[in-house]
């Protein structure tokens, strides 16, 4: 189950249907820094963090994977990186890192009846390294003026321009099966983009540390 958890507000976890697609050899990846405006927190899951706490994200992935649609009630494109070679997505907060395997991109151009442009990272829930108890970032940019994109075509987002809504959420699974359930932990708004080739090295952390929040995960669920 693939999870579009940005959007996960707008719309139920999407049915991928993977239609023939041609490969690509482009490697996608940008990071951003910015602070926290929601942090809903109660059980200590994360580092000690308020609204205010800034964070680094960043997200790599090899634009050679299956491109389908992945909604069909709303006009989006999906990015299928094959299991073999997944992207990372990484964020800095606090100074420990929290890292995911990146398996997508959903690109939407006047989506959701003609309202919104969009561009979301989705995450494979139910494949390892992901289980219950397992934190994962997720990236989200939305323009409500529709005029960011002028198409559904894979593209990776390395600028905040033109965006009216650029946001990092960080989520705890609490549950999986056909209906994901996903807790909310910490929202912040993406401020500046960080130039290389200080993405790289996040993402280098981020590899490095891919699996230590999912093995509490795996602790936390037994």
């Amino acid at each position: 189950m693939l999870c579009c958890a940005g959007l996960r507000r707008l719309f139920a976890v999407a049915v991928v249907l993977i239609a023939a697609g041609t490969a690509h050899a482009d490697t996608l990846s940008a990071s951003f820094s910015g602070s926290f405006t929601s942090v809903t927190d109660p059980s200590g899951y994360l580092p000690a963090i308020s609204v205010g706490s800034p964070f680094s994200v960043g997200y790599t992935v090899e634009s050679d994977g299956v491109v389908g649609n992945a909604s069909t009630n709303n006009t989006q494109y999906h990015f299928f990186e094959p299991p073999a070679s997944p992207g990372v997505i990484s964020a800095n907060v606090s100074g420990v890192t929290i890292s995911a395997s990146l398996d997508g991109i959903l690109v939407g151009d006047d989506s959701f009846s003609g309202s919104l442009d969009h561009w979301t990272t989705s995450i494979r829930l139910s494949d390892p390294p992901l289980s219950v108890g397992s934190i994962f970032p997720s990236l989200l940019f939305q323009d409500s003026t529709t005029t960011v994109l002028d198409s559904e075509e894979l593209f990776g987002v390395n600028s905040l321009a033109g965006w009216t809504q650029a946001q990092m959420y960080l989520y705890r699974v609490e549950a999986l099966g056909e209906e994901p359930v996903l807790q909310t932990l910490a929202v912040g708004t993406l401020e500046a983009v960080i130039p290389e080739p200080t993405t790289g090295l996040l993402l280098a952390a981020g590899l490095l540390a891919l699996g230590c929040y999912s093995r509490q995960g795996r602790a936390a669920g037994r």
